[in-house]
């Protein structure tokens, strides 16, 4: 019986939160429910496990509703309603190592830093990435945009950019803690 009321208090504590974040994202109540169950099952496994233990000053509700919104980024990945194509390419590559990036840094977060860091960028940079990222066009469509000789250029310039933006979003991250 101990169980039932502390998976009550965890619905009660949580599930608005996950049930707001779903909505907000592109789902309804029966999604946010469902997403809920397979976040509660899977902080069971993980808490279930030897070497499971939360950082300091993380809650057992914070973690709950970390591994629900990244559920729903996940759903959405799959789903193809969101449009992460190279996110995760990026993120591995900051010069911040991984145990130094916060346990519940979710997707969303991560994607509120790396449009801040977008925004310390130049001109040229900023266009060149919201072409790249934001408008999906082809290194050919962006040379002739841009007016680039060759879409080689265009490439160059792309990666000098992205690596501008990892430099300046690594450093946002590393400023966290």
């Amino acid at each position: 019986m101990a169980h039932d009321n502390e998976f009550d208090e965890l619905y009660e504590t949580c599930f608005p939160s996950v049930e707001r974040f779903v909505c907000s994202h592109g789902g309804n109540s029966d999604d946010a429910w469902d997403t809920f169950q397979d976040a509660v099952v899977a902080l069971w496994e993980h808490m279930r496990a030897p070497d499971f233990k939360l950082r300091p000053g993380v809650s057992v509700r914070d973690y709950l509703r970390g591994i629900a919104r990244n559920m729903w980024f996940g759903n959405f990945r799959k789903t193809k309603k969101m449009d992460w194509t190279g996110l995760d390419e990026f993120v591995e590559k900051l010069p911040v190592p991984e145990s130094e990036i916060p346990l519940l840094i979710l997707r969303e977060e991560m994607f509120d830093v790396i449009n801040k860091a977008r925004k310390q960028q130049g001109d040229r940079c900023q266009k060149l990435i919201a072409l790249f990222w934001d408008e999906n066009k082809t290194h050919a469509e962006i040379t002739q945009i841009m007016g680039f000789d060759h879409p080689g250029s265009s490439r160059v310039a792309l990666a000098r950019c992205m690596e501008e933006l990892r430099r300046i979003a690594g450093g946002m991250l590393g400023n966290r803690h």
